[in-house]
């Protein structure tokens, strides 16, 4: 008969008591809090937070980000959930758990200080041979992200699109020359989809895809110094994951537009994801 060694996840201490015991000696996350250790501190800013508040050191939120990076973490929700979930981020930011609104403010307020920061730890890392650091890499489909954006391009991804999910009842878009070219009236008369132009400075008639435009700005665009166009498809890649497959969406009942997705058939989106195409919204102008 088969001898199997106990366990009990209720037991204390299961977890050793001590955060240098939960990883190898040689484990990145050793050489990073040491390393950032000799970086100067004097160029960060730390905004003040209202009514007094404690602030997280630079230096251990420095430490975070460059461990993050350095393990495929870019966006400031996966690097706040990784606080709690990863052993080895949560040595980095000892057992501390900045919020993701904390974690990109630093970001954006320190951009210059985090890539000189970020320069010197890789020194150190090119003198110590650790290259593992150098290599910073995402799983996933690429989002193919590029210098412009042609009317043509455009009408090659709706097609991708609706061959995927089905022809929409209507597409909205603002007047940019991407979506006004020949390439999408083409496109949009053979289809037999109906393609309807807001006014003129009145982006809030579209205000569902102007919300997601802002929050990837803030979230992604505004917080990442990109150095290729690979690496902004990586990066591009795994906001969107975290976007679509993890994080829970208000408008959606709690659930993640993967899961909503899954639960319709093909042909349609679901009405919580689509603006109707109704008689009032094809006859008269939208006003706000």
């Amino acid at each position: 008969m088969s001898s199997f060694i106990p366990f009990d996840r209720s037991q204390p201490y299961l977890l050793p008591p001590d955060l240098k015991s939960w990883l190898p000696a040689d484990d990145m996350a050793h050489f990073i809090v040491a390393a950032v250790e000799r970086v100067p501190m004097n160029a960060f800013c730390v905004p003040v937070r209202t009514g007094g508040k404690a602030q997280y050191h630079p230096r251990l939120m420095l430490a975070l980000l460059i461990f993050s990076y350095a393990n495929g973490l870019f966006s400031s929700r996966r690097i706040e959930r990784a606080t709690y979930r990863d052993i080895g981020v949560r040595f980095v930011a000892a057992n501390l758990h900045p919020d993701h609104d904390t974690i990109a403010t630093f970001r954006r307020t320190n951009r210059t200080a985090i890539e000189a920061a970020f320069a010197q730890v890789l020194l150190l890392t090119r003198e110590t041979g650790l290259l593992r650091l150098g290599v910073v890499s995402i799983d996933g489909t690429k989002i193919d992200a590029d210098t412009s954006l042609s009317g043509g391009r455009v009408a090659r991804e709706l097609t991708v699109l609706v061959e995927r999910y089905g022809k929409p009842f209507m597409i909205v878009s603002d007047n940019g020359t991407e979506f006004t070219s020949h390439a999408i009236l083409k496109w949009a008369d053979e289809m037999k989809v109906e393609w309807h132009y807001i006014a003129p400075g009145k982006p809030q008639q579209n205000g569902f895809v102007e919300s997601f435009n802002g929050r990837l700005r803030d979230e992604c665009l505004n917080e990442t110094l990109f150095t290729s166009l690979s690496h902004a498809r990586q990066v591009l890649a795994d906001w969107r994951e975290d976007y679509n497959t993890v994080r829970p969406h208000s408008q959606l009942g709690g659930r993640t537009p993967d899961q909503v997705a899954r639960q319709v058939s093909r042909g349609h989106a679901p009405e919580t994801l689509v603006i109707p195409s109704t008689q009032s919204h094809k006859k008269r102008e939208l006003s706000f």
